[in-house]
């Protein structure tokens, strides 16, 4: 099932969707077909709208505003921080701090943050390879990361076995059971890993970071910017991973 969802899902996220619409637009025009010119102007039509400021925050603000961001703890709060794994790059040529893709290293920041808000903190980080094809386990890399910023090794688990969110939250549930628990991870993710955190009958506590929302507007936030389409990219990543869940739970396909 986790090789199928990482073969099938690019099918359904904006560059996949917006190279169909222009090379079907392009055969179209050259068959002499007046709908070519349609599909070409609404494939360049969606990367412009996805590539703008506006239409990012519309649409990511309904998965990064619906946690809160960890303010204050108190002596009630965990002890334990639950990092969910991000992303690593591989490259044996620049150090760790380099190796870390930018979700990664938020997540391990936040960590380090609340770790120093809490008397006698717990980490664990969670994650092996999202990449079928690679064997890289994510977590060793964050947890160098986390060493070096001065946080003891006997204060830091790793789980090096799951591949995605579901596993990484299975794997949550075979470590910590009902034990409460910081969860750490991309505000835009949380809202997909709070619903299995759910399921799994844990007892979660939001702790969102990274957030991609752009509260500067005018005229430049019309202008089309990468970093945008990226965003977007990984919203429509999360929403269909909502549904997958969703359905496949409604399935009953675990």
């Amino acid at each position: 099932m986790f090789l199928f969802k990482k073969l099938i899902k690019p099918f359904f996220l904006p560059p996949m969707i917006i190279i169909v619409l222009l090379v079907y637009g392009l055969v179209c025009v050259n068959l002499r077909k007046k709908s070519g010119k349609l599909f070409i102007l609404t494939g360049v039509l969606l990367f412009y709208l996805l590539s703008i400021s506006p239409v990012t925050n519309v649409i990511i603000k309904p998965l990064e505003t619906r946690y809160q961001p960890v303010k204050i703890v108190t002596a009630n709060s965990p002890s334990v921080i639950v990092v969910l794994a991000g992303g690593v790059k591989v490259n044996h040529v620049f150090p760790v701090t380099s190796a870390l893709k930018c979700s990664s290293m938020a997540r391990i920041l936040e960590a380090y943050r609340i770790y120093r808000m809490i008397k006698s903190p717990e980490i664990i980080i969670v994650g092996g390879s999202g990449d079928p094809l690679v064997d890289f386990e994510e977590s060793k890399k964050m947890r160098d990361v986390m060493l070096m910023l001065g946080v003891s090794r006997k204060r830091v688990k790793i789980e090096v076995e799951s591949r995605d969110t579901y596993e990484n939250l299975g794997a949550v549930k075979r470590e910590l059971n009902k034990t409460p628990f910081w969860l750490v991870t991309s505000a835009i993710h949380m809202p997909r890993a709070m619903f299995l955190a759910g399921k799994f009958g844990l007892k979660a506590v939001p702790a969102p970071c990274d957030s991609h929302y752009n509260q500067v507007t005018g005229l430049t936030s019309f202008i089309p910017d990468p970093y945008n389409f990226y965003v977007c990219t990984a919203a429509a990543n999360e929403y269909l991973g909502l549904v997958w869940y969703k359905l496949a739970w409604w399935l009953g396909i675990k």
